[in-house]
This record gives C-alpha cells, sequence and structure tokens, in this order.
C-alpha cells in the first residue's frame, strides 16, 4: 500500500484499490484529494481474471482480506476517522462487494464509495445493499460493464439518483443511496469530472446537506 500525504493535518482519507490490468490512478485525482485535506493511499488488489459470477465471493475471499487489512491499518495505526473507497473497472465490481459484505455499523465499512466505470461479471446479477453513499461515473450512454445496474442515462455532466431498470434482465441493485454522474470522457474532461465530485462530497459527506439524496 501507498500513501501520498497532505500538506494539511487530517483524519480523513482516501483508499483507491488497484487491481491488475485495471487503468492506473489519474495523478490528478490523487493530488485533487490530498490538496483539499485527504491522505491518499492506493492499495493493490489480486483480483483473478475470469471471475465466476456463481462462486465469485469465493473467488474474492484474499481480496476482501486485503482490503479488510488496508481499512484496518487507515482506522488504527493511521488513525482516520473518515474513509472515502475509489476504484475502476474490475476493482470497482470488488470494492462494491466487499463495501455490501461490511454492514453499516461494521468499522471497516467505508464512509463513501466512488466507482468509475465498474465492470461485472457475465451473467451476474447482484442484488447488494451498501450502506455507505456510492458515486458511479459512467460514460453517457450508461455502458458500464458486461453485465451492470443501468438507468436511464443522466444528462452529460449531471448527477442523478440512481434506479435500476426494470427492464435490464441482469440489472444489479448497489444500494439506497446511489448516485449516477454520466459523462462523455471523463478521462478527457477532468475540470467538469472534479468539479461534480466535489459537489457530491459536500452533498454527502462534509455540507450542510449531509446524507440528503441529490
Amino acid at each position: 500500500m501507498v500513501r501520498l500525504s497532505s500538506a494539511q493535518a487530517t483524519r480523513r482519507a482516501v483508499l483507491h484499490v488497484q487491481a491488475a490490468g485495471d487503468p492506473p490512478v489519474p495523478a490528478d485525482l490523487a493530488s485533487w484529494f490530498t490538496e483539499r485535506g485527504f491522505q491518499f493511499y492506493v492499495a493493490g488488489v489480486r483480483l483473478p481474471f475470469g471471475l465466476s459470477a456463481k462462486h465469485v465471493e469465493r473467488d474474492l475471499t484474499s481480496v476482501f482480506a486485503d482490503l479488510d487489512a488496508a481499512s484496518a491499518c487507515l482506522r488504527g495505526p493511521d488513525g482516520m476517522v473518515s474513509v472515502v473507497v475509489t476504484a475502476r473497472g474490475r476493482a470497482a465490481f470488488a470494492a462494491a462487494l466487499w463495501s455490501a459484505s461490511r454492514g453499516a455499523t461494521d468499522e471497516r465499512q467505508a464512509n463513501a464509495l466512488i466507482l468509475s466505470a465498474p465492470v461485472w461479471p457475465v451473467r451476474a446479477s447482484l442484488q447488494l445493499d451498501i450502506a455507505c453513499p456510492v458515486l458511479v461515473v459512467v460514460d453517457k450512454n450508461g455502458d458500464v460493464g458486461a453485465s451492470s445496474q443501468r438507468t436511464s442515462p443522466p444528462r452529460q455532466g449531471r448527477l442523478r439518483q440512481g434506479r435500476p431498470s426494470r427492464s435490464s434482465a441482469h440489472a444489479s441493485q448497489l444500494g439506497r443511496h446511489v448516485t449516477w454522474l454520466a459523462m462523455a470522457h471523463a478521462d478527457a474532461d477532468r475540470e467538469l469530472f472534479l468539479s461534480e465530485l466535489g459537489r457530491w462530497l459536500g452533498a454527502y459527506m462534509y455540507g450542510l446537506g449531509r446524507d440528503r439524496l441529490l
């Protein structure tokens, strides 16, 4: 696990989950968080290729153990009180299952979860109940992987509370506090993405409207 420290004294942290084959964490994301008083950690997980939807929890046992250890380190020796977990691609799927398996009162649970272009196993139909607020970043057509939670796509660059489509045979329910950010080019239009990310964190975590749906 690698840490990038904020210049400010802080007890807030971001834990970015990284799996082999997924895009590397954008450098501007790490600096954006550290400039705003977050410690930024990157944790590599041993995520197997060719996950089976039928045996996914068994296949992710070691990944869950890695995330438990990372969370315990942040909240224990490092003294973090608030932990935001971010992930992309296949790691986003693993982070979602890990968070769903840790209840709201579990001290290892994330305070917020940010999933960028999550990739689900083929034919997965997941009914998750993630206790913390979740932000899902997708392209403007709502394509988030081989099998996914789907909604009517929100307009470019606008946040919208997520509701799974009844018409999708492989829809996955993530939780009760899911917000969608649809962008045509999230990797290219970083200013808009980071602006919307800040607005979401302010509404759910650190603003007067904490825990209110946008």
